[in-house]
């Protein structure tokens, strides 16, 4: 009886230390509230347990639709799952500007260099002093004619006081 208090005991104290995900789900931009559905598992008071039980040193937060004041052309991308928006760009093929949400704070970073081709672009973006970097490695999918746009999918490595997290992401570039 004293083993299945103390497990419940501690199982409370886990609970209350790492709280499910508020708004889990919920998309950015579509009525969430603030720091709600910051996907993977991460909640509004911090960032997720890694694999391994370790913890990012940073948040990668969602991004809201007026976060994202791109005119023109816009790439964006969401976690894989489909939960948050997480990195946004202009697109263009030289001087790009985006935006990402790093600790809850709004990020924007610039277009260093890119290679690839259709298929296959690898994109680095950085602040004006290079303590962030974001290096997109994205495949090209599906193109839609109707809407003008084309579907795209891979990784999105944001490198941040020293720390590298990378996200899967899927999302796409529509004019």
């Amino acid at each position: 009886m004293r083993r299945i208090l103390s497990l419940v005991g501690a199982l409370t104290l886990l609970s209350a230390c790492h709280p499910a995900p508020e708004g889990a789900g919920a998309r950015a931009g579509a009525g969430a509230r603030p720091g709600a559905g910051v996907g993977s598992g991460a909640t509004a008071h911090g960032p997720a347990i890694e694999a391994g039980g370790r913890h990012p040193l940073f948040l990668v937060g969602p991004l809201s639709e007026a976060d994202i004041n791109i005119q023109g052309c816009a790439t964006t991308l969401e976690r894989k799952d489909g939960t948050d928006t997480v990195f946004a760009e202009d697109g263009a093929a030289s001087g790009a500007q985006g935006v990402i949400r790093l600790d809850r704070q709004l990020i924007h970073v610039s277009l260093v260099s890119a290679s690839g081709d259709e298929r296959r672009a690898k994109r680095r973006f950085a602040d004006a002093d290079q303590s962030v970097v974001i290096i997109e490695d994205l495949k090209t999918g599906a193109s839609h004619q109707e809407s003008d746009s084309v579907d795209q999918y891979g990784t999105v490595a944001v490198t941040y006081r020293g720390q590298t997290q990378t996200l899967e992401v899927a999302g796409g570039t529509a004019c």
